[in-house]
C-alpha cells in the first residue's frame, strides 16, 4: 500500500517483494519468537488447516480442497469416490456435520503412504497441500531462511532470540 500511495503522490513506481509463504508466517507472528537459548519446547494447540492428517511417516499435510471440483479430485485420489454420494458430503455447506464420520475414514487412508509421497500425489492431481511444520521448524525452513523472514536479535533478557522480520 506504501509502494501505490508513493506512485500516487510521486509518479515513482517501486519494487514490492513478497510471497504467500511470507504472508502465512507474518499472520503467526506473534507467535514466532524464538529465544534460542531457551530450551523449553513449545507445543502448537492446533493444528492448522481446512484438512490435516498425519502421514505414514508421522507427519502432518494440510490439504485445502474446499471447493466441490478439489473435493471430488480429493476423493478419488484417496480412493473414496462412493463417498459423493452421500448428500451430506456432496454438499460443502453440509460436509462440517459429517466431519466426525468421514475423519477417521481419511485418516486411515493417509496412514498408507508417506507425507512426501500425497505430496507428490495432490501435485499430479492439482490438490493445494503442504507439510504442515512444527513451530520450531518454521524458524529454520529453507524457504523462510533463504527470503531472510527471520531476524535474530540481542535481546538484554532472552539473549539471542529469532523472530519475525517485519514484512
Amino acid at each position: 500500500m506504501l509502494a501505490l500511495w508513493m506512485r500516487e503522490r510521486t509518479g515513482q513506481g517501486q519494487k514490492v517483494n513478497t510471497s504467500l509463504l511470507q504472508a502465512a508466517v507474518a499472520m503467526q507472528s506473534v507467535n514466532l519468537v524464538l529465544a534460542e537459548d531457551d530450551p523449553t519446547v513449545h507445543q502448537s494447540t492446533a493444528i492448522p488447516g481446512y484438512l490435516h492428517y498425519r502421514c505414514g511417516d508421522g507427519v502432518y499435510i494440510n490439504v485445502a480442497a474446499i471447493w466441490d471440483p478439489h473435493f471430488a479430485r480429493l476423493l478419488k485420489l484417496l480412493d473414496l469416490e462412493h463417498l459423493l454420494d452421500d448428500p451430506r458430503i456432496a454438499d460443502p455447506f453440509l460436509r462440517d456435520e459429517f466431519r466426525d464420520e468421514v475423519t477417521p475414514i481419511f485418516e486411515e487412508v493417509f496412514k498408507t503412504k508417506t507425507s512426501a509421497q500425497w505430496l507428490e500425489l495432490f501435485h499430479k492431481a492439482d490438490i493445494a497441500g503442504g507439510p504442515v511444520l512444527e513451530r520450531s521448524q518454521v524458524f529454520f525452513e529453507p524457504q523462510i531462511v533463504e527470503n531472510n523472514m527471520m531476524v535474530s536479535i540481542a535481546h538484554p533478557k532472552a539473549g539471542r532470540t529469532r523472530m519475525f522480520e517485519t514484512p
